[in-house]
């Protein structure tokens, strides 16, 4: 269950889904409202009968199962495929982070929450996750460019661990060259967003 007192962010979250269809991305089973009890773990959720009180919008997804990846090579493997697939339905994820990438009980990789999706050639930067967004650019580029460098940034702290300390990511990937995986990271998260490439890629 997916729930927020965002209502625009659940109805993007349930209009991009849609327009994605599952698999590698949670399919929309039911929306509705509900009274959410507990904390943390021990969330749960009552269905409730329309909104008021305490009540909130929330969406009923498919369970994935899976854990988040860990190993850089796994996630450059995979990455060409959800991308592709966002950008054959002319989204963007508009919040790639690490704990959006999952391995799912398959073994297939799995991309989560498109709460913040948005057309792949907007240049909106409301929301998004400030340590993936190329915030000191003069250019932050379009809504799919930011969505490559925050896969690169995402990729260089998988290859390098101890970039997930930097404060400075973004410069210290655009440096980094001795690490796993140096050129590709380097294609996505080039300072000129129209330049930003998945490796292989045209």
């Amino acid at each position: 269950v997916f729930a927020t007192e965002r209502v625009d962010a659940l109805s993007r979250e349930w209009r991009t889904l849609a327009v994605l269809g599952g698999v590698p991305f949670p399919s929309v089973i039911s929306g509705g409202w509900v009274v959410l009890q507990g904390t943390g773990a021990a969330t749960s959720a009552r269905v409730a009968a329309g909104p008021g009180g305490s009540s909130r919008p929330a969406l009923l997804m498919d369970r994935i199962d899976g854990e988040p990846v860990s190993d850089a090579g796994e996630l450059l493997a995979g990455l060409g495929g959800l991308l592709g697939a966002l950008d054959d339905a002319g989204i963007a994820h508009g919040d790639l982070k690490p704990e959006h990438f999952v391995r799912g009980a398959d073994g297939a990789l799995r991309l989560l929450d498109l709460g913040l999706a948005l057309p792949r050639l907007s240049r909106e930067t409301s929301g998004g996750t400030p340590r993936y967004l190329p915030l000191g650019d003069a250019d932050l580029g379009t809504a799919r460019e930011r969505d490559l460098l925050a896969a690169g940034l995402v990729l260089a702290e998988l290859a390098e661990p101890a970039l997930r300390d930097v404060p400075a990511l973004l410069a210290a990937a655009r440096r980094a060259t001795g690490i796993p995986f140096a050129m590709e990271i380097q294609a996505l998260v080039h300072a000129c967003p129209s330049l930003r490439r998945l490796p292989g890629a045209e």
